[in-house]
């Protein structure tokens, strides 16, 4: 199955989700790697990507790693919160990343993202609920001239076919917990995904 644009689903915490979105063709899948209550461990994080081909994985951080986690345990991309772009210096392991924002905190930490622009695969936009569609419009306009953007709001079915106008390259959504173990609602994904399929 392929999809009309690129998509990453974040947040991945069971198999259930990881298994559903690499059939719908999904891309690339978030996790959030690590010790606190709403990440999942490294054996956890093993025992479902042992289970699943196809799809790039993401390792979802907080902040910045203390050495390169590119490549270990099958990551290919870290995710980092554009907060921590500032700190980013020459000492760094130097990796390819995606980069979380707010749309209206690009003009803010835009010189900061010019200096890695590098090793920024893409820019992850969200938070645009708060703007007129013209001007979210316009800004991701803006920034895809620089990035390839992906799309990651709170996406409803009936705003699809317009975000899909938009100059992005993928769109970004997010899996959920399962009710109990194998037991998922996929309502909100199939949505999504159905509507991306290529005829």
């Amino acid at each position: 199955m392929s999809l009309k644009i690129k998509v990453k689903v974040g947040n991945i915490t069971n198999l259930s989700d990881a298994r559903y979105c690499a059939g719908m063709g999904v891309d690339m899948l978030g996790f959030r790697i690590g010790e606190s209550n709403e990440s999942i461990s490294p054996l956890k994080f093993k025992e479902i990507s042992d289970w699943i081909s196809g799809p790039q994985f993401i390792a979802e951080l907080s902040e910045l790693p203390k050495g390169k986690v590119q490549d270990i345990n099958g990551i290919s991309l870290i995710e980092l919160p554009v907060s921590e772009i500032s700190a980013l210096n020459s000492r760094q392991p130097r990796q390819e990343m995606i980069v979380s924002l707010g749309i209206l905190d690009w003009h803010v930490y835009k010189d900061d993202l010019l200096k890695h622009s590098g090793y920024i695969k893409f820019l992850l936009v969200n938070h645009l609920s708060g703007l007129p569609h013209t001007q979210a419009k316009n800004i991701i306009s803006e920034i895809s001239s620089i990035f390839p953007v992906l799309l990651g709001v709170e996406i409803k079915v009936e705003l699809l076919d317009e975000y899909l106008s938009w100059p992005i390259d993928g769109v970004a959504l997010n899996g959920s917990e399962e009710t109990s173990p194998g037991i998922k609602d996929y309502d909100h994904l199939s949505s999504i995904l159905e509507r991306l399929e290529v005829d």
